[in-house]
Order: structure tokens, then sequence, then C-alpha cells
């Protein structure tokens, strides 16, 4: 049983990184576009871009809370259940 909670964590932590390089990765393609788009374009579609890029931050924080908050919740309950389990 330990050495299911110890795959079981290591998996886990592998997602998050995962999830946090893939969410990074988007963030700065992203800025990158905006920033060549603001340089490019006009002010109307400046706006949109700016409206745009609040919606994308939004989500990556969104995410990224999710990610943090969740994970930890699952692999304290994989880790309780496997323990009391053990006892049972």
């Amino acid at each position: 049983m330990c050495v299911l909670v110890v795959v079981v964590v290591v998996v886990v932590v592998v997602v998050v990184v995962v999830v946090v390089v893939v969410v990074v990765v988007v963030v700065v393609v992203v800025v990158v576009v905006v920033i060549v788009v603001v340089i490019v374009v006009e002010v109307i579609v400046v706006i949109v871009v700016v409206v745009v890029v609040v919606v994308v931050v939004v989500v990556v924080v969104v995410v990224v809370v999710v990610v943090v908050v969740v994970v930890p919740v699952v692999v304290i309950i994989v880790v309780v259940v496997v323990i009391l389990s053990d006892f049972l």
C-alpha cells in the first residue's frame, strides 16, 4: 500500500508540474502575441486585445488556484484513504 501512495503522489506531482508549465507557456505566448498586436494595430483592436488578455489572465489564475488547491486536497484524501485501509 505504501508503494501505491508513493506512486500516486509522484503522478500527482508530475501532473501538477506539467499543468503549471503548460499554463506558463500559454501565458508567455499570449503576452508576446498581445505585444506584437499592440505594436501593429489600431486602438479598437487594442481594446479587444486588452479584454482578451484580461480574460486569459483570469482563466490562468483560476487554473493555477484550482491546481494549487485541488491537487493537495486529492493527495491528502488518497493518503488518508490508504492509511485507513491499512488499519482496516
